[in-house]
């Protein structure tokens, strides 16, 4: 007997039910301070690739090009900060990977911090409007002055930042250094403060403090290594040893607020110099009696140090302490996944192959969310580096870059990258070592080497 007419429509429609649905991503690379040929402008990169990162492990499965579709992108396609002045400082963001809210916020570079250490210095968060093109401008130099004031030394922009809504406002969680006379020849070391994208006002963590002090909230001058479980080291101005010039402690460059699955609130951080992703309790969720700025995971290989500020060994967070140390981390990304999985991809700058080669990598490990449920559970802490126990997956890249660099996950060990200082564009690699690049190009469509700081200025269609 012939199918009924309806019989078959209902066919074609469930066939139409199981065809893999994909995530068109634009990706923007700004180009650090300009090119070496004097570009200011954005460009984009197009990924396409099967929305559900479980039905991928392969590159194969990624689509890429260079493209900026204005139906999407609107007047960031066509986005240069030098035609109203200053140029793009490391990096911009999106909210939530699609621009939901039509804004492009932007680290600018207008000159009034020249010279200053540490990923310095953007002066300005630039809010640019999607549909006209038209921004808002926000003086970092005139908000942190009360900061500088309280604290009696000038605070600065460092790096990065995230855009974040807290209650109903967007929020800049802007990284700022200071010098502080606590540490060994008066280091910099890192703050967290909170910049309202709405009227310039700063919001006072939970505690009622103006910023987030993450070597008074996080750290320890103790060299007893069970100390630096919880707490990352610092090296104090007591210790005798010979300096290490390091002018920074410790060089931080990636900041990220996200909400858990468990709705537990968070920012994870990322120290170049101590080799580390932290990721801690939010301060402006939790007041400190409540858990806030408290410690939850650590991934790397941060130093040990001893009562002089020598080297003393390394921590093995998350890693076996057959593995080799890593040298330099750059920022952090998180990722859910449908599975309830939560993960945060990194990207480690060196780290020595099975042939002693020193390249970069991308990094993404497991949240351990039983770890982190015996600190919210005031339950014993285990006080060895096993504390911070976990799975992760890695993949080696085809160089070497000691500055800047970002990871985001996508796919089953699927990687978009951003190359920093190596200067090879936005790729997207696998472990299976395939990979394809997206390049930044001068007007004759020739590639130009220039360090894309990460890969997160996202816009998504549709």
């Amino acid at each position: 007997m012939m199918p009924k007419i309806s019989q078959l429509l209902f066919c074609v429609a469930g066939l139409s039910t199981v065809v893999a649905k994909n995530t068109t991503s634009y990706i923007g690379m700004a180009g650090n301070a300009g090119t070496p040929t004097g570009e200011t402008a954005l460009q984009w990169c197009k990924f396409s690739y099967p929305t559900n990162p479980n039905k991928f492990s392969t590159v194969d499965s990624v689509t890429v090009s260079n493209s900026a579709p204005t139906n999407v992108l609107g007047e960031f396609a066509s986005l240069d900060p030098a035609d109203v002045g200053g140029k793009v400082m490391l990096t911009c963001k999106t909210i939530d990977d699609s621009a939901s809210d039509g804004a492009l916020y932007c680290y600018i570079n207008n000159g009034i911090y020249a010279g200053i250490v540490g990923g310095c210095c953007a002066d300005e968060v630039r809010v640019y409007n999607k549909s006209t093109g038209g921004h808002s401008s926000f003086d970092l130099s005139s908000i942190l002055e009360p900061i500088s004031a309280a604290i009696g030394v000038t605070v600065y922009p460092s790096h990065t930042f995230d855009v974040s809504v807290i209650g109903a406002t967007t929020y800049a969680i802007v990284n700022v250094i200071y010098a502080n006379a606590a540490l060994q020849n008066s280091a910099y070391s890192d703050m967290l403060v909170a910049v309202s994208m709405r009227d310039g006002s700063i919001l006072k963590t939970a505690d009622g403090n103006s910023y987030f002090d993450m070597f008074t909230e996080l750290g320890t001058t103790s060299t007893a290594t069970s100390d630096s479980i919880y707490k990352v080291q610092y090296i104090p101005a007591s210790a005798f040893g010979r300096f290490h010039g390091e002018s920074e402690q410790w060089h931080q460059n990636g900041c990220s607020r996200f909400s858990m699955a468990d709705t537990t609130q968070v920012i994870a951080i990322t120290h170049r110099s101590l080799n580390e992703a932290v990721v801690f309790m939010d301060p402006w969720a939790y007041t400190s009696s409540a858990g806030g700025g408290t410690i939850l995971q650590r991934f790397g290989t941060p130093t040990i140090y001893d009562s002089s500020g020598e080297s003393a060994g390394n921590h093995y967070f998350g890693l076996a302490s057959s593995e080799s140390i890593f040298n330099g981390m750059h920022n952090v990304r998180y990722k859910l996944y449908a599975s309830g999985k939560e993960t945060v991809s990194v990207f480690v700058n060196s780290q020595a192959t099975t042939t002693d080669e020193r390249v970069s990598h991308a990094y993404e490990f497991v949240l351990n969310t039983t770890s982190m449920n015996r600190v919210l559970n005031s339950q014993p802490l285990i006080t060895d580096d096993s504390a911070f126990s976990t799975t992760y997956t890695s993949v080696t890249l085809a160089y070497f870059t000691g500055s800047q660099g970002g990871v985001k996950a996508i796919g089953k060990g699927v990687y978009i990258v951003a190359s920093g200082g190596a200067k090879e564009g936005i790729s997207v690699y696998d472990t299976s070592g395939g990979s394809k690049q997206c390049s930044y190009t001068d007007s004759s469509g020739s590639a130009l080497g220039i360090a894309i700081y990460d890969p997160f200025i996202t816009v998504n269609a549709g």
